[in-house]
């Protein structure tokens, strides 16, 4: 009977280390590889270098919303990346840096699915070939866009 306790406490310490490697794994896996699980489409994806200085310290000192609604995978893998993106977003990030996360994740309906997409479709050009003024539109234009749906 001891040794049934013993291998039972062995399997449940395996199985402890095994989703502890995981979840760290997930915590530093780079925010781009996370979201390229999450979202389907093959797309670029902003990074905190490429919103300009302006536009953050606009939506900053403004406290524009980029929180849009993630109509994203609603799969459990789906679900369970957006959490681990949400617990890293509240506890580790920086304004800018949530900035950046958010940006990529707005909602812009019909499967149009981050400010690099939508730059793409409502300008033609990439985000590093528009304006400030216009990043923040495509900001502005989300929170229309999600209080439509």
């Amino acid at each position: 009977m001891k040794s049934v306790f013993q291998i039972i406490g062995s399997l449940l310490i395996i199985s402890l280390l095994i989703a502890h490697f995981f979840l760290i794994a997930l915590l530093v896996a780079p925010t781009n590889k996370l979201l390229g699980l999450l979202i389907e489409n093959d797309q670029g994806f902003v990074s905190v270098t490429e919103i300009s200085e302006a536009v953050q310290s606009f939506l900053v000192d403004n406290k524009v919303s980029v929180n849009g609604d993630y109509q994203l995978n609603q799969s459990n893998k789906g679900r369970f990346i957006f959490g681990i993106l949400q617990l890293r977003r509240k506890y580790f990030m920086e304004p800018t840096e949530q900035i950046a996360l958010d940006a990529n994740l707005l909602n812009y309906g019909g499967g149009l699915i981050g400010v690099e997409s939508a730059s793409e479709y409502f300008y033609g050009k990439s985000l590093s070939e528009i304006s400030d003024r216009e990043w923040i539109t495509l900001v502005n234009l989300n929170s229309i866009f999600s209080k439509n749906n």
